[in-house]
């Protein structure tokens, strides 16, 4: 319900039904919400994923409902939601839309015929979002146009930054002593960006400013060693065997490709969604979860 009210606000604003500014102003809406970039709550990086992690969901539920009924709303729900990804701005919750449909299908189904139909269809989603999405056309474009750049040593750009980051970050960490034990909680920020001077003075002017690494995995890996990087993929490992299903791999997918590109498990909102998607999913997928039942719903 969380989702649907989210969409809702969010179609509200896209098609100017709201004043933002209002209703920022009181507070009930995120401050750089825009007309033309309508993630509601929270940064379209963080409400893309949770968009696309909420599409695997209602999949899911496609497939086990029985009753028409359900499977007609269900499905226009899943077209809403799919829609809405693609009108905002998180280019990171889009791609790994792609990368989630594509391991739940394979897990689902194992059928060749079947994956195919399922690339054609998301080949069909991303051409018709490119030509009639107007930022998803402008933010494609600025993709390439950053990596582009960042292949010319020029790293001041969104995407270049966290090339750019990466890059310091690989040969930081793949260094010893670091590569055992990080750069600490302490001076981390401090340490990371002297390294980047002395090294990669142009990557540096750059990414001077920034606040963290923009990847969760080398985020854990400064604040807490290769321990606490482990520990997250470890995280994942058991996730799967509490609750093996398809859908788990591919929310897992999905987790797993957006941590190289963000800090969610530092956010107080984005770590309990990731958290409570992890308790739904041990709940009902788990041997002792197994066997929940809902309206108009297989039981396993």
């Amino acid at each position: 319900m969380g989702v649907f009210f989210s969409e809702i606000v969010s179609y509200l604003v896209y098609f100017h039904i709201i004043n933002i500014n209002f209703f920022k102003k009181l507070g009930l809406i995120y401050r750089k919400v825009s007309y033309h970039d309508p993630s509601p709550f929270m940064h379209h990086s963080f409400y893309s994923v949770f968009l696309a992690i909420t599409i695997l969901f209602i999949l899911e539920h496609i497939t086990k409902f029985r009753n028409i009924f359900f499977k007609i709303i269900s499905g226009l729900f899943l077209i809403s939601a799919t829609i809405n990804l693609f009108i905002n701005g998180g280019r990171v919750g889009q791609i790994a839309f792609i990368i989630g449909i594509v391991i739940y299908v394979i897990g689902k189904f194992k059928k060749w015929k079947t994956f195919l139909i399922t690339a054609l269809i998301l080949s069909g989603i991303l051409f018709s979002a490119y030509k009639y999405s107007p930022i998803f056309h402008s933010r494609v474009n600025l993709a390439l146009s950053d990596i582009e750049k960042a292949k010319q040593g020029r790293f001041n750009t969104s995407w270049g930054q966290r090339i750019g980051l990466d890059i310091v970050a690989s040969h930081l960490f793949f260094n010893f002593p670091y590569f055992f034990t990080g750069l600490g909680m302490g001076d981390a920020k401090k340490e990371f960006m002297e390294f980047a001077k002395e090294h990669y003075p142009k990557i540096w002017r750059a990414i001077r400013n920034q606040s963290h690494l923009h990847n969760q995995y080398f985020q854990l890996w400064s604040d807490g060693s290769i321990v606490a990087m482990v520990l997250i993929i470890l995280y994942f490992i058991y996730l799967y065997k509490l609750a093996p299903s398809p859908l788990t791999l591919g929310v897992i997918a999905v987790f797993a490709f957006s941590f190289i590109a963000d800090v969610f498990l530092y956010r107080p909102k984005t770590y309990v969604l990731f958290l409570f998607i992890s308790a739904i999913l041990i709940k009902e997928y788990s041997s002792n979860g197994r066997g929940t039942n809902s309206i108009g719903q297989d039981t396993s």
